[in-house]
């Protein structure tokens, strides 16, 4: 079916308009069933998919033996098959749904387009590939560092979790595939855990009442994971859990603590219960996904970490109720609402992520943190300030909220109060952002502290809250120009009134990628006009298409940048190809010397290459049989160009 609106701001991490419409206009969602393959090792990429729910796994596969790579997760894409999909190389992984999966396929033939136009893609490219390093590198530190027994009891904690209801159903061959392993190895350590009960008597699954009578210290711990069902937990003593809890559903009424270092969470739709006595305590971390905890005269203490997402509520039904938060809790994505509606939210830690809260109340002495370094976070209800409360506000980069700049967004009138903190973590050109949105309502108050960077004013307005940068140097740059010189860029520039300028670093940037520094001219700080130069000897090695700037500091660190200016190499990436098909002999023109052809065959292998000598050349592939082979126009190790050819 084709994407609907309400899908279309699904996709609103794309901070781009027209990037969301292209994607709307050339996507379609598919739906996998657990077990459906997407892609296969050998395969050329023709699309590629985006997960808007469910989950996709990834591997690799030599022989008999599987590893795996990563899970692709709501609103994510796979790393590898977009690598493969922009050099036009075959997939070198499998992927196939784990569950039923929703995924938004859309042509992979547009990457290359929407690299060159939208930034939001080329940032959540490099999130995704980011992630997926992350990903990888602590796959290898367990594989080298960790024992086989440790990583396979550690997969089947985690996989007790998600499956929601404490029980891992999987073959030993599948638990192998999962960790790279044999199936005789993973066998021979699931019954030694048999033998040291770390299975049988690691876990603790309540389906009635338990009643947990009180005496010294904790009266029972259970060293492992605790599934928690149906049923009651009831008493005046104490429960210590220090693998971690999966609360499917029931009714607790006595004094449950989990312990630092103890992954739990609430993952099932059914609803949970604390009654009268009935005391939560998380100092580890709590993954809530799904399912409502209801309240009543009771406590639920957070020390460490809560993780909420989905569309799910911690409500009182009666009494009078308390959530303490001197940890941090996390609104992770924009799937719902997460609706706290207690006696009492008392919030000296943390509050912090993107999405939608809703707060009956709250009385905070803590940290607003909106975003995900950074993004949107919505508080509704509660007013979210106090005289002793933060709002923390991250400033990465001029793209907007959301993907630049933090922002906190309500509905509904609000009162300023305490600290605002905003700190500069990249490079900002001048302008005025929003940190502050109300989709109605009017401010009102002011901050009791405020700390900007320098350069930065706070207004506070009737709908909004704004700071604008506004960095000045006493320099004043007259002119900025570029020009092509034997395949380098050449670059000019004039400045007057140099006064404690330290430095022009000259940065570029190919359209695609973040801009780097290629050099540095240090200032002369002389009266009068000034004129500066800089040559770029490697200025077309990542494209034909260059950026330029200049970053004009000051002395005490200040900075400003100048205007973008643009150089086009139109020799690059311009190979004439004649005449494709071929016979014997194929002519390639547009080359530059000492760089080097290579031509493969459709297995990849390498059967001919030759250096530039000249910007037209002749090589003869007679000796070759009929069949598509792939020319490669190639600086050292950077490919420069690429082009099927046909021998026939």
């Amino acid at each position: 079916m084709e994407i609907t609106n309400s899908l279309s701001k699904k996709l609103s991490f794309f901070s781009e308009p027209e990037l969301q419409e292209e994607l709307t206009n050339n996507g379609k969602i598919d739906t996998l069933n657990k077990g459906d393959i997407i892609v296969r090792d050998g395969q050329y990429i023709k699309f590629l998919p985006i997960v808007i729910k469910g989950a996709i796994r990834v591997y690799q596969q030599k022989e008999e033996r599987q590893i795996l790579l990563y899970y692709v997760r709501a609103e994510e894409t796979c790393t590898m098959s977009l690598a493969a999909a922009y050099f036009n190389n075959k997939s070198t992984s499998h992927g196939v749904a784990i569950e039923p999966t929703e995924a938004l396929i859309f042509p992979a033939s547009l990457i290359l387009q929407w690299q060159l136009k939208y930034p939001s893609w080329n940032k959540y490219v490099m999130r995704m590939f980011r992630s997926r390093y992350d990903q990888l590198i602590g796959s290898f530190e367990r594989v080298v560092f960790e024992h086989i027994n440790v990583r396979v009891l550690e997969y089947l904690k985690q996989k007790s979790i998600i499956e929601g209801n404490g029980m891992v159903y999987l073959s030993h061959q599948n638990l192998a595939d999962e960790l790279g392993t044999t199936r005789v190895v993973v066998s021979r350590i699931l019954k030694q855990f048999e033998r040291e009960m770390k299975i049988a008597g690691g876990t603790l699954t309540q389906a009635s009442t338990l009643t947990v009578a009180d005496g010294t210290g904790d009266d029972i711990t259970v060293n492992g994971n605790y599934i928690f069902s149906t049923g009651t937990l009831n008493g005046t003593g104490s429960m210590l859990v220090t693998g971690g809890m999966d609360w499917q559903a029931g009714t607790l009424r006595t004094n449950l603590i989990l312990a630092p270092g103890a992954i739990s969470g609430k993952s099932t739709a059914a609803t949970a219960t604390i009654l009268t006595n009935g005391v939560l305590t998380n100092n580890g971390t709590f993954n809530w996904t799904d399912g409502n905890i209801n309240f009543q005269d009771a406590v639920f203490n957070n020390g460490g970490t809560i993780t909420a997402s989905g569309n799910n509520s911690l409500a009182g039904v009666g009494g009078f109720s308390t959530f303490t938060n001197t940890g941090t809790f996390t609104k992770n994505n924009n799937l719902g609402t997460t609706t706290i509606s207690t006696g009492t939210l008392t919030n000296s830690g943390t509050i912090k992520g993107v999405g939608t809260l809703a707060l009956t109340f709250l009385s905070s002495n803590g940290t607003i943190a909106p975003g995900a370094s950074p993004g949107l976070l919505t508080i509704n209800g509660a007013q979210p300030f106090s005289a002793n409360s933060t709002l923390q506000i991250e400033m990465q980069d001029g793209s907007g909220p959301g993907t630049g700049h933090d922002q906190s967004i309500r509905n509904g009138d609000i009162t300023l109060a305490g600290k605002l903190v905003v700190t500069e973590t990249g490079a900002l050109p001048n302008g005025t952002y929003t940190i502050i949105n109300l989709t109605s309502g009017t401010v009102s108050g002011s901050f009791s502290t405020v700390t900007l960077p320098a350069g930065y004013v706070l207004q506070v307005n009737a709908s909004n809250v704004q700071i604008t940068r506004n960095i000045v140097l006493p320099l004043s740059l007259l002119s900025f120009t570029g020009t092509l010189q034997n395949g380098t860029a050449q670059l000019q520039w004039q400045v007057s009134n140099e006064i404690n300028t330290a430095s022009f670093v000259i940065e570029r940037s190919n359209g695609a990628t973040a801009y780097t520094s290629v050099g540095n001219v240090a200032a002369r700080n002389v009266s009068g006009n000034n004129s500066y130069n800089f040559t770029d000897n490697n200025a077309f090695t990542t494209g034909a298409v260059q950026l330029y700037r200049l970053k004009i500091i000051d002395k005490d660190g200040r900075f400003v940048y100048s205007a973008v200016i643009k150089l086009t190499n139109k020799q690059i990436n311009q190979l004439t190809v004649f005449p494709n098909p071929v016979t014997d002999m194929i002519t390639i023109s547009g080359l530059q010397q000492k760089e080097v052809i290579k031509i493969f065959d459709v297995t990849g292998s390498l059967i001919q290459q030759q250096t530039v000598t000249s910007q037209a050349m002749t090589l003869n592939i007679a000796n070759h049989s009929n069949g598509i082979y792939f020319l490669q126009y190639m600086d050292g190790e950077k490919l420069i160009s690429s082009q099927k050819i046909i021998r026939q």
